[in-house]
């Protein structure tokens, strides 16, 4: 198999420097709620695969994935011509497909309850091999690579008996927090069905999940500051502190709130805000003087809020 090419989701970056006092911070946006978005536009962009996507065949048919209006030589009376989606078609009787689209790579560090949310279209459906009393050899299956594409396993198995679309989501929380994470959309059969995806989105879940924070990663090294269950869209303060304990904050508009912390010191990192899913990512390299010295922490400021912060 040839390498893919990896894209990176964007990231917010945490750099941590040992000073004299605590420490300084510096920090960008906070991480994306979506890690993948696609909505395989070729009226606008007219490119396919999409920039970030890749495609390739090992079988030995002809038809391979492409936009909806094009793919679907067969099939596009039947499915609509719809344009703007990826299809596949079915091959010629006596050749094989085994068609990837494969989508960029993601880093899913930051991500509780990361799901795969896309719509599917799948028609001659009783050309699939799951399908009552089918001679047929026809799937269509998404698979989930960790590794950079060398290896693949098979996540979600296309099961309709009817023709038609469905809108479906696939629970992706065994590979949350994994840096390198890439989707498969794979076609397989000899003249069998036909399949289109749209609106392929990979984001945090909006699962609710309770306040808390956790620290990934090693140390010395790259590591991850994770808080979850923070005020939707809200801001957020970091701060390091000399290990647990209990404050009162004497002032702003949190005052009287009690941080268990033992001497909580507010990292100057300018406003940082929580996104759509209470979740607020930082992410950097620690020094060796961090390791077993630091707890870090963050204040909810418009919850009012702290959770239990933890040691380096």
């Amino acid at each position: 198999m040839s390498p893919l090419d990896r894209v990176h989701a964007a990231l917010t970056y945490l750099c941590i420097a040992a000073t004299v006092g605590l420490a300084s911070l510096a920090l960008g946006a906070p991480l994306s709620a979506q890690a993948l978005s696609e909505d395989f536009n070729w009226s606008t962009s007219q490119q396919f695969p999409p920039a970030g996507w890749t495609t390739f065949d090992a079988g030995t048919a002809p038809y391979a994935w492409g936009e909806a209006s094009l793919a679907l030589p067969n099939s596009a009376v039947y499915m609509g011509q719809a344009a703007d989606a990826a299809a596949h078609d079915y091959s010629p009787q006596g050749t094989l497909c085994d068609s990837w689209l494969v989508s960029p790579m993601m880093d899913l560090r930051g991500y509780a309850t990361p799901r795969l949310r896309f719509d599917s279209e799948v028609f001659w459906v009783n050309f699939m091999a799951h399908y009552p009393g089918s001679v047929h050899d026809g799937r269509s299956t998404v698979e989930i690579s960790v590794d950079g594409g060398i290896s693949w396993a098979e996540a979600w198995t296309e099961g309709a008996l009817v023709n038609g679309a469905t809108a479906l989501e696939l629970d992706l929380t065994p590979i949350s927090g994994l840096p390198s994470v890439q989707l498969g959309f794979r076609y397989r059969g000899s003249f069998a069905h036909a399949w289109s995806v749209d609106a392929v989105r990979v984001d945090n879940g909006g699962q609710p999940v309770g306040p808390g924070v956790a620290v990934l990663g090693d140390c010395p090294g790259l590591t991850v500051l994770r808080a979850t269950g923070m005020t939707p869209g809200g801001p957020i303060a970091v701060y390091v502190a000399a290990g647990p304990g209990a404050t009162v904050l004497g002032g702003g508009a949190c005052a009287g709130l009690l941080v268990p912390a033992l001497a909580p010191t507010r990292l100057p990192v300018g406003a940082q805000i929580a996104d759509t899913n209470g979740l607020l990512v930082v992410q950097g390299a620690l020094p060796a003087a961090a390791c077993g010295s630091w707890w870090l922490g963050v204040v909810d400021l418009a919850g009012c809020s702290a959770p239990a912060p933890v040691a380096l």
